[in-house]
């Protein structure tokens, strides 16, 4: 369930579940390998991409999440309307430029359930299940919207002074620990979820060579990932040559009436 929050005050409700049924997607992470990857290669038709955090600056997404505070992100993406943005409920009421988040364009608001059962981590609630990472918000998110093959790119999960994520960024020592640290929880979480995954039919695919969830689950490299999702997009070679509705309809009732 999301909420979104409109400027006369009043709050609505609704339910994507399902939307992309059957369908795959793309899970954008922050890490370096993320510049590696063709940004108009992504934006081939066919191609449904789930950004978090950061990782809007480099490559758009349909869809982007996130679970901190918007002040941990670019107002490039908090003002940017041309896509579908989701951030923790707790956050709604947090401004940039004097403004509450939740009346910026195109945002929508999830809740959170602290308790976490590797035995049903995927299945249907109300809230998300929170495990302090946005990683594990997302895919629950993608789940919940039907797909059931995740592409994950730029996902390394590992970070040094020299190596942080693909935008610009400058963390202290203690910040790399802490996310050196997360990082681990998250390898170590996504190995215990594998069986569950495979029994709510997740197809998880790494596209991270250099990521440790290229040895826990099957890796793929970005660019075939892309050709087995575009590969089922039909492509017009001659447009010009598509009907007037006008004509196609007096064909068809011709062709009704030849029937007849």
């Amino acid at each position: 369930m999301f909420y979104q929050f409109l400027q006369n005050g009043s709050k609505r409700s609704f339910d994507l579940s399902n939307t992309y049924e059957g369908q795959a997607c793309f899970l954008l992470g922050s890490g370096p390998s993320l510049l590696d990857i063709d940004p108009w290669m992504m934006a081939e038709p066919g191609i449904v991409k789930i950004g978090m955090n950061n990782s809007a600056l480099i490559i758009k997404p349909n869809y982007w999440i996130s679970s901190d505070e918007p002040a941990c992100f670019s107002r490039e993406i908090i003002y940017d309307q041309s896509y579908w943005k989701f951030g923790g409920y707790s956050r709604c009421d947090s401004r940039i430029d004097g403004k509450p988040w939740k009346y910026y364009p195109s945002t929508f608001f999830y809740g959170v359930d602290q308790r976490f059962d590797y035995n049903n981590f995927l299945f249907k609630r109300k809230e998300f299940v929170w495990w302090k990472n946005t990683w594990f918000i997302a895919l629950q998110f993608a789940y919940r919207l039907g797909f059931r093959t995740i592409y994950s790119i730029g996902s390394e999960f590992k970070i040094s002074k020299e190596s942080q994520y693909a935008f610009g960024s400058n963390l202290t020592d203690k910040e790399i620990d802490i996310n050196a640290l997360l990082y681990t929880q998250t390898i170590e979480r996504m190995e215990k979820l594998k069986p569950h995954f495979e029994e709510c039919k997740l197809r998880f695919v790494s596209c991270s060579k250099a990521s440790p969830l290229a040895d826990i689950f099957e890796y793929l490299d970005p660019e075939q990932a892309v050709i087995r999702c575009t590969t089922q997009v039909p492509i017009e070679q001659d447009p010009s040559s598509l009907p007037h509705s006008k004509t196609l309809h007096e064909k068809t009732r011709a062709s009704t009436g030849n029937n007849q």
